[in-house]
């Protein structure tokens, strides 16, 4: 980017690029632009707010210089210089799938506030009887954690809950064991 301070060098320079549009030195390849007016920077905004409505409808968009908004829809593609214009067309484009999505009315059954519907009632899951001593003590400790409001007395549960925890770890699960709770 650049910018030029003198006018008649930056009409000098334009007037180059639109005849040769493309300069090479070597390997390096410069293109030149305009700058554009207020208006056309307005516009190119203006294509942006459309952004989230063209991706509701599953059209594939996009923005180019200088303020052109470029979508395609159905393998057909489209440009717009002008956002009145494309907001004309998405108006159209949206009624054609408003009414394409929308499904014929169902019949309207009353019923009576009496009448009543039944619903499956779901059969209760038979409980696990066979818990293991951890388990109960795990279910002991939600409780007790639950009981106690007082922070450090919750850690003293969680720690006497873990120090439990680790001597289960290293008895075996046939040899019953004694345990204070």
């Amino acid at each position: 980017m650049a910018c030029m301070l003198r006018h008649l060098q930056a009409r000098q320079l334009l007037q180059t690029a639109r005849t040769q549009g493309l300069f090479r030195s070597g390997n390096l390849e410069i293109r030149m632009s305009a700058d554009f007016s207020k208006e056309t920077a307005d516009r190119s905004k203006a294509f942006l707010s459309f952004r989230t409505q063209l991706r509701r409808l599953e059209v594939k968009f996009g923005l180019f210089e200088p303020a052109r908004m470029w979508i395609t829809k159905n393998g057909e593609s489209r440009n717009f210089y002008d956002p009145e214009d494309l907001r004309t067309f998405l108006e159209g484009l949206q009624d054609q799938t408003q009414s394409m999505e929308m499904p014929p009315n169902p019949p309207q059954t009353t019923r009576s506030p009496l009448q009543s519907t039944s619903y499956p009632i779901p059969a209760p899951e038979p409980e696990m009887r066979s818990t293991t001593d951890a388990q109960s003590r795990g279910r002991d400790f939600e409780r007790l954690a639950k009981s106690y409001d007082d922070r450090g007395q919750i850690l003293q549960a969680v720690v006497m809950h873990t120090q439990l925890s680790e001597r289960d770890k290293s008895h075996s699960p046939l040899k019953p064991t004694m345990d204070p709770l």
